[in-house]
């Protein structure tokens, strides 16, 4: 009788441990965000052709390692195929932190960010085109959890709104392919 109490005990904690910290969707650690004294830019524009900023875009490597244009786009789903966008680039890192936030932090340390960015071209003229960057899906792992839906442990992700540092890393990345001289310097915490 004693060992099936001790049992029913051990079957009840350890229940609720796996109920409180692993499928618990409310438990989150807190994430801090680092104000930026203003914001960077997200577009620019470049003298440059729509080809010759395609060209510079494929240089790209601050931000994602797999990057799509409109002719072989597979993992922006339409995005690339509306109206409008048929220069454009997408560029993501499969779901995989593309480094750590310089904004988004936890208990005092950066916390991984992951993000996608939609790359828009718009020809001003000939040989002036306009490049916005977008961010989509930006998140941050805050911690783990004993729990989730692909086994243990799981990550935490918590969306975040996006920190225009990343997005104007990929405008100066783009600008130094082009030779592009006097973009304001990137604005940090």
């Amino acid at each position: 009788m004693r060992k099936a109490g001790l049992t029913v005990l051990v079957v009840l904690v350890v229940g609720l441990a796996v109920l409180v910290y692993g499928c618990n969707p409310w438990i989150k650690p807190r994430v801090e965000r680092r104000p930026l004294p203003q914001l960077n830019p997200t577009s620019y524009v470049f003298a440059a052709s729509i080809s010759e900023v395609q060209d510079a875009i494929r240089k790209v490597k601050c931000c994602g390692m797999a990057l799509e244009f409109g002719n072989k786009a597979l993992f922006s789903g339409d995005l690339l195929k509306q109206p409008g966008n048929g220069n454009d680039a997408y560029l993501h890192n499969f779901h995989d932190p593309i480094g750590d936030s310089e904004v988004y932090f936890a208990k005092g340390r950066p916390l991984p960010y992951l993000a996608e960015f939609h790359i828009h071209l718009i020809p001003v003229d000939g040989s002036r085109t306009k490049v916005e960057v977008s961010t989509l899906k930006p998140e941050v792992i805050a911690g783990k959890t004993w729990w989730g839906v692909h086994g243990v442990p799981a990550n935490i992700y918590v969306t975040v709104t996006p920190t225009t540092v990343e997005e104007y890393r990929i405008l100066l990345e783009i600008g130094a392919a082009l030779h592009t001289a006097g973009m304001p310097v990137l604005v940090q915490p």
